[in-house]
């Protein structure tokens, strides 16, 4: 069956939103193998949504830390393994003093591969934190920085659609194709991924994601109630804050 390939099926990443992922992919049930950081190709890669929840419940562990597991993240995003991050000071829940809540996108070959990249990590191996896994499939649209820049917008709310049907006709997926890329081109939206095998799937529980940056979740949501797929009934959606882009 075809279902939006042609569009955004597009998967998910959300802080803060451990509940919306599978268990299996925790590393409460870690892969032991390891992997050099940055050792990788670019070939064959596909993304995977890192999704970070606290385990300690003392801030003076992860402060003693924090500079190895800083310069950790620094290198694998200079190694191009690590994209797209988020931070969210304002998070209320899973929050851990004033620290932040992080997620981001890991670039690996396997799932194996990207847990044995994550289980390397002090803030693993420290007990500090645990992470919930999801592959994404690739990177459709990224973001604007420059625009983003100039509109002053610094929140990103993470929309998760599903849609209800397949075979959607060709000029409403044209439609829906055309006003997410005038979002993107504004600046609007951005960080959009897509995985084919997802979309494929008749039971995907996720069939497109995007990341709105907007004032308020009203806002956010209200641009979502005015494209296409929603207008329609052809889709439905949840929104999340995310937080700020790192």
């Amino acid at each position: 069956m075809r279902k939006i390939v042609s569009i955004l099926g597009i998967s998910f990443l959300a802080l803060s939103c451990g509940h919306l992922f599978p268990k299996e992919e925790s590393s409460t049930n870690p892969d032991h193998r390891t992997a050099k950081i940055g050792d990788q190709s670019s070939i064959g890669r596909t993304n995977y949504a890192v999704i970070w929840t606290w385990t300690t419940t003392k801030p003076d562990l992860v402060s003693h830390h924090l500079p190895a597991i800083s310069e950790e993240l620094i290198k694998l995003w200079k190694n191009d393994v690590i994209e797209n991050a988020y931070f969210d000071t304002e998070a209320k829940s899973e929050k851990l003093g004033h620290f932040a809540n992080i997620a981001f996108f890991l670039k690996a070959s396997s799932i194996s591969e990207a847990r044995a990249i994550l289980n390397e990590l002090t803030v693993v191996k420290q007990g500090i934190a645990t992470y919930v896994l999801r592959p994404v499939g690739l990177l459709w649209l990224d973001r604007k920085t420059n625009v983003i820049n100039e509109k002053g917008i610094t929140n990103s709310y993470v929309t998760v659609w599903k849609t209800h049907q397949n075979n959607l006709p060709d000029t409403t997926l044209k439609l829906q194709t055309k006003e997410i890329l005038q979002l993107w081109n504004a600046g609007t939206i951005e960080n959009v991924y897509f995985d084919i095998e997802g979309t494929q799937a008749v039971n995907a529980t996720t069939d497109f994601v995007f990341f709105v940056n907007a004032n308020s979740k009203n806002e956010a949501e209200a641009i979502c109630n005015a494209l296409p797929f929603f207008q329609e009934n052809i889709a439905t959606y949840e929104v999340f804050r995310a937080g700020v882009f790192w």
